[in-house]
């Protein structure tokens, strides 16, 4: 819970993710380690993701990665299982810009590709739509809102249950280089809302280069199957891809 792929594609650190689309013809290249602490098992996550500008109001990108899971069983006995995760695949687009009235907007699609192995996915297709809108408070201060569904691939003998998700997070721009960040988010199990999952989160983005931001971010599970924690750090790389015009 509050790991799947409709959040795989959002702006580091965050699960939330905002309403800007990537620049034209610049890539967004993010990579991090993610650590999800449960009674068992203890997971580690290797995620990275590559986005793409098509045009001002419309990106493409995939996300990838890994993961290692830790299991503690009776007697301290520990057995750890890897391998590689789910491909996803996914578009955002801007369709309404804040200059146009109150806020900007746009709609995220996600599919996720069974590509992991056996003991770490479903084996099944997702997909996913995902509402947002972000709000520029000021210079310093910003929100974003998040409202989407995923309808999760399953088998007659492994039956599983549709996701709602939401979440709101807000910005603080402290100086040219430090951004903090706050996040609450929410996975709703259609069917078994009993199980449903809430966290929170905090963390800092670090523009130490031009075009390199590192990030990292500290939450906690409050409510249901969500992770006790949840531990993140990593980095987002921006570059122009710019063809050299023809002789």
């Amino acid at each position: 819970m509050l790991a799947g792929h409709s959040t795989v594609l959002a702006g580091r650190p965050l699960l939330v993710d905002d309403a800007y689309a990537v620049d034209p013809r610049t890539f967004e290249l993010e990579a991090g380690l993610t650590y999800l602490r449960t009674d068992s098992p203890h997971t580690y996550d290797l995620p990275f993701g590559l986005t793409y500008g098509l045009v001002r109001t419309l990106e493409v990108g995939a996300g990838f990665g890994g993961r290692i899971e830790a299991r503690e069983e009776v007697f301290d006995f520990r057995e750890s299982n890897g391998g590689v995760g789910d491909l996803v695949m996914g578009a955002k687009w801007n369709f309404w810009s804040e200059e146009r009235g109150f806020a900007s907007q746009a709609l995220a699609f996600a599919s996720k590709l069974p590509t992991a192995d056996s003991d770490l996915g479903t084996g099944q297709p997702d997909f996913d739509l995902t509402y947002i809108a972000s709000k520029s408070l000021s210079r310093a201060w910003s929100v974003h809102l998040n409202a989407g569904y995923t309808w999760v691939g399953d088998t007659d003998a492994d039956p599983l249950e549709d996701i709602f998700h939401a979440g709101a997070a807000g910005s603080w721009q402290v100086g040219d280089r430090i951004e903090l960040v706050a996040e609450l988010y929410t996975d709703v199990l259609v069917g078994r809302e009993s199980d449903s999952a809430l966290a929170i989160g905090g963390g800092v983005r670090w523009a130490a280069f031009k075009n390199w931001v590192f990030d990292a971010l500290v939450g906690a599970g409050l409510a249901g199957e969500a992770p006790d924690w949840r531990v993140t750090a990593g980095l987002t790389w921006a570059f122009d891809f710019k063809p050299d015009p023809q002789p």
